[in-house]
């Protein structure tokens, strides 16, 4: 008769969920330093409006962020209480509120990027570049509000390694994107590539 399976202590439970999530971020933040070398090659004007333009679309962004810690909170626990239709429930409550408050950022981003761009720095040629990119990468935005939420209910749910999986296909396909937008098209390439590779 076999003997029947040991749980697995919490620090193996710790480890099986975070790794995924370390690997996560890894792989997102090393697209970023691809990205940032595939610029580089454009000249040093586009690189500073880059991280312009990054700086603006992260703060942003993290606008969306609220979503996904309430979708954790409440999917983690229904998971905890075997209550999987109520966690389905919180996705699909939590995206009715963050999808239209992405498509709304998204439009902000549009408009009133350039804009803020222009009043972060006095050089108009980096103010211009960055408003291309911002521009471009603005659908971006509005697809985040559909997919930070459905993240979280991966995580809550115990599946990071859902999240990691589709970090791994997406960023392939954002580098090759730049690689051959951004030369032709320059910064506002490389934000369709972002776009792109959101979607």
């Amino acid at each position: 008769m076999n003997s029947p399976a040991l749980p697995a202590s919490p620090l193996t439970r710790i480890a099986g969920l975070s790794a995924p999530l370390i690997l996560f971020f890894l792989i997102q933040n090393a697209a970023g330093l691809g990205v940032l070398a595939i610029v580089g090659r454009l000249g040093a004007a586009e690189v500073g409006a880059l991280g312009l333009a990054s700086a603006v679309n992260g703060l942003l962004v993290a606008l969306l962020y609220g979503f996904d810690t309430a979708v954790q909170a409440l999917v983690s626990r229904a998971t905890g209480a075997g209550r999987r239709s109520e966690g389905l429930a919180a996705l699909r409550s939590t995206l009715a509120l963050s999808a239209p408050a992405g498509f709304l950022l998204s439009g902000f981003t549009a408009l009133a990027g350039p804009a803020i761009a222009a009043a972060l720095t006095p050089d108009p040629v980096s103010a211009a570049l960055a408003a291309e990119n911002l521009r471009a990468g603005a659908l971006s935005i509005a697809l985040m509000g559909l997919t930070i939420p459905v993240n979280g209910y991966w995580i809550a749910t115990g599946a990071p390694r859902i999240s990691l999986a589709v970090a791994a296909a997406i960023v392939p396909v954002q580098i090759i994107f730049t690689l051959i937008l951004a030369p032709r098209f320059g910064l506002a390439g490389a934000g369709w590539a972002y776009s792109a590779a959101c979607g």
